[in-house]
């Protein structure tokens, strides 16, 4: 079967969830290069599980089909499908041994429904270094407000003469090669607790989905103008919204 990951999955709960053994979700999803990364919206495989081993059970006095398909959590037709010595399913006896069978495995647990959040809307930044993680955006265009956060991010001063990370904004001539546009608003990012984690958030002026969102490492004395390496980028327009069904 198939499973569209959550936010919040790992493939370890994945794993977990659907009761089959974490290397085999792995190897049934080689398009996954590296398992500890996966993002809400990608399909996985999700093996079958390997079915649990039958036992075996001697008849009670007292005892009928239906006493132990209930003592053992399976349905009374699959009691009696498993023993088709008992030609009368009605009539046993103590010191009869009947088969039991696997007790069908519960299905993953329902996920509650995301609660709605109008005019918001989520962006997955991409990196543009080889030592960085994707990033993340949270925003909304009215009133204004946006948040960037990253993960596993390099200490900035592994760039020559960076202390910071910065977020910029920048109108719909920025491109990346020939930089130019306008910067719409600009923030320094700050690290959190967990090393590598750096977020902040503004209230610009006006937020327009037409604007890109890049992220560099500067020096605590920079411009209001990006001038370090770009470590991140993404464009509001691709912004995935939040807002009631």
């Amino acid at each position: 079967m198939t499973y569209v990951v959550q936010s919040g999955d790992t493939m370890y709960l994945i794993a977990q969830k659907f009761g089959v053994p974490l290397q085999a979700l792995i190897a049934a999803n080689p398009q996954i290069a590296d398992p500890n990364l996966i993002y809400p919206g990608q399909t996985l495989m999700v093996p079958a599980a390997a079915p649990s081993p039958s036992m075996t059970y001697v008849v009670k006095s007292g005892d009928t089909m239906y006493l132990i398909a209930q003592k053992f959590g399976i349905p009374l037709q699959a009691l009696i499908a498993a023993n088709p010595q008992i030609t009368d399913p009605s009539l046993i006896y103590p010191g009869q041994v009947l088969m039991i069978p696997a007790a069908p495995s519960p299905g993953p647990s329902p996920r509650p429904s995301p609660m709605p959040m109008p005019g918001w809307c989520t962006l997955v930044l991409t990196p543009l270094h080889p030592k960085v993680d994707p990033g993340s955006v949270l925003c909304r265009q009215s009133p204004p407000h946006i948040m960037i956060a990253t993960m596993d991010m390099p200490d900035p001063s592994m760039w020559t003469d960076c202390d910071v990370y910065t977020a910029w904004l920048m109108d719909d001539a920025w491109t990346m090669d020939g930089g130019g546009g306008m910067v719409m608003a600009w923030f320094d990012l700050f690290p959190v607790m967990r090393k590598g984690f750096w977020i902040n958030h503004a209230d610009p002026k006006a937020l327009s989905m037409r604007e890109h969102v890049l992220v560099t490492a500067e020096d605590m004395g920079h411009p209001a103008r990006p001038t370090g390496m770009k470590m991140l980028h993404g464009h509001l327009r691709h912004c995935c919204h939040h807002d009631d069904p």
